[in-house]
Formats: C-alpha cells, sequence, structure tokens
C-alpha cells in the first residue's frame, strides 16, 4: 500500500512539471581534434507570446507554461539530432572526418533519432535493440 502511494504520488508531481529549457550537446573526435556542437532551447514567454503581463491575466484563465514531461522528451528528441547533425557537419567542414564517415554517420544518427522519435510519440517501444 506504502508502494502504491508513493507511485501515486510521483505521478501527480511528475502531471505537474513543466520544462522551460533544454539543452543538447555533442562532441565528435576527428583526426583534428574535437568539435562540439550545442544547441539551447526555451519556450517563449507568456510576454512575448501575447503581450500579457501575469497579472492582467483574468484569474480564471490558467496559464501553463513549459513543456509537459512528455514533449519534453520529443523536444530533446528533435534538438539532440540537430545538434549531433551539426556537429557532424562541422567535423567533415573541418576536415576531422571524411566524407564518407560523415555520410554514413549522418544516416546511422537519422536512423536511431528516427526510432526513438517514433517510441515517444507512438508510447511503444519498438525493437531498437535488434536495430542498433
Amino acid at each position: 500500500m506504502a508502494n502504491e502511494a508513493v507511485q501515486d504520488e510521483l505521478r501527480r508531481i511528475a502531471g505537474r512539471i513543466r520544462v522551460t529549457k533544454i539543452t543538447a550537446t555533442r562532441t565528435i573526435k576527428g583526426s583534428t581534434g574535437e568539435t562540439f556542437a550545442g544547441f539551447s532551447g526555451g519556450l517563449e514567454s507568456i510576454n512575448e507570446k501575447s503581450g500579457l503581463m501575469l497579472d492582467t491575466v483574468e484569474s480564471e484563465q490558467v496559464v501553463e507554461a513549459g513543456f509537459t514531461l512528455k514533449d519534453a522528451k520529443l523536444a530533446h528528441l528533435v534538438l539532440a539530432m540537430t545538434t549531433d547533425i551539426q556537429a557532424i557537419d562541422t567535423a567533415w567542414a573541418s576536415g576531422s572526418i571524411t566524407a564518407d564517415y560523415r555520410r554514413d554517420l549522418r544516416g546511422a544518427t537519422k536512423q536511431r533519432y528516427a526510432l526513438l522519435i517514433r517510441e515517444n510519440v507512438l508510447g511503444s517501444q519498438s525493437n531498437t535493440e535488434d536495430n542498433t
């Protein structure tokens, strides 16, 4: 019974968490050293979206700022994929990796992220262990 109460409390808290910033970084090690890429994404504030000040919002109006945990996971996957591909391209542009390695790495990266994004959207686990 106590275990069930803990699980219920964790679900309640997780349902109220709002993520307002997502960060993704990637380092590629190549023949000439390391290439780093990093992106940080955030949500527009209420003021930026609609010009409203918090004190002008009607008391009945619910204002939710931020992603739910589920949406934040999907947003992170999109941002991380973009970051990884940017790091790969930058490593190629700087001469750290070959064009063939760039092509192979980009393809494998996109394929793996597509699997994770699909799992996130569908809420099920596909056979990622078999597709590594």
